[in-house]
């Protein structure tokens, strides 16, 4: 039988994000949370990393998002981070949140979850 597994990571990035002009200009937390969802039967047999998905690749494709240009929205930014991964590996699905904990003075954080499947 076939698992079906959620490879789970938590991520934090300085970064400039925002609608307003003080936030297009100084760098602030972002807590980016992804989970992917896949088949393991060969990763759990071979035990080898070209079998997965290497966690250093995932930050690596995040900052590239990040960096592809100034994002107003963090919706927008969970949009194309779920795109991207989903088109690099051979996902099931995938659900990405980012958090912006200091978007507002009384917010403990804001955040906003996407979920896709493949096809």
């Amino acid at each position: 039988m076939t698992a079906n597994e959620t490879l789970h990571l938590i991520l934090e990035y300085d970064q400039r994000l925002g609608f307003y002009h003080w936030e297009k200009k100084r760098k602030q937390k972002l807590v980016v949370e992804v989970k992917l969802f896949f088949k393991t039967r060969k990763t759990t047999r071979a035990d080898h990393l070209r079998d997965t998905v290497d966690y250093d690749d995932i930050d690596t494709l995040i900052q590239k998002t990040l960096k592809k240009r100034h994002y107003n929205l963090i919706e927008t930014l969970s949009i194309d981070i779920a795109q991207a991964l989903l088109t690099k590996w051979p996902l099931k699905g995938v659900e990405v949140t980012v958090d912006k904990p200091l978007a507002l003075p009384n917010a403990r954080k804001v955040s906003f979850t996407i979920c896709r499947k493949k096809g």
